[in-house]
């Protein structure tokens, strides 16, 4: 459920989300009885928002000329751009066997909120859930998260909070 909220968090501001941003106690609580840091996390994350005009933060940081791409072959592999292919048709088809069907005429497979969207709805054995989570999550997101950080983003704190969620539920199993 929270890997879904975060997925939620992390994809663009839409009138859809409204009710989250402008009451997220029932989030927080629920981030908060997961984990404690993912809740300060969390918590944070509104905090900050306030008074920020979210839409136009969330195209400046992510889309059109993004300052921080949210994508994992940005940071795997710059330079190597015929290994993009391939990492991205066997990110599908890890999304596919664990029953996500994505639609990649709307987002990449190596979007982050897609990647948070699967560890919410996956059912996978704990090696293999480690070994996802190893390669294709935390293998890359302390450069986004620094990269936010250096640009002031309040998204910093829900990419820290997936990442400590992402650490401790791997470490765990």
């Amino acid at each position: 459920m929270l890997y879904l909220a975060i997925s939620k968090l992390l994809s663009y501001p839409s009138k859809g989300l409204a009710q989250i941003y402008n009451d997220p106690r029932e989030l927080v609580s629920l981030a908060y009885s997961v984990d404690e840091d993912v809740g300060r996390e969390l918590d944070a994350f509104f905090r900050e928002l306030s008074g920020l005009d979210v839409e136009s933060h969330y195209i400046d940081m992510f889309e059109l000329a993004p300052r921080c791409p949210m994508y994992a072959s940005h940071y795997l592999y710059r330079g190597k751009e015929g290994e993009i292919g391939t990492y991205l048709l066997r990110l599908l088809s890890t999304y596919r066997k664990h029953g996500l069907d994505m639609d990649t005429r709307r987002e990449m497979p190596d979007f982050l909120p897609a990647m948070a969207e699967f560890l919410g709805t996956a059912d996978m054995e704990q090696d293999e859930l480690r070994d996802f989570v190893a390669t294709n999550v935390l293998s890359w997101i302390d450069q986004l998260e620094e990269c936010l950080a250096r640009h002031g983003s309040p998204y910093r704190r829900v990419v820290r909070a997936l990442k400590i969620l992402a650490a401790k539920e791997t470490a765990q199993r």
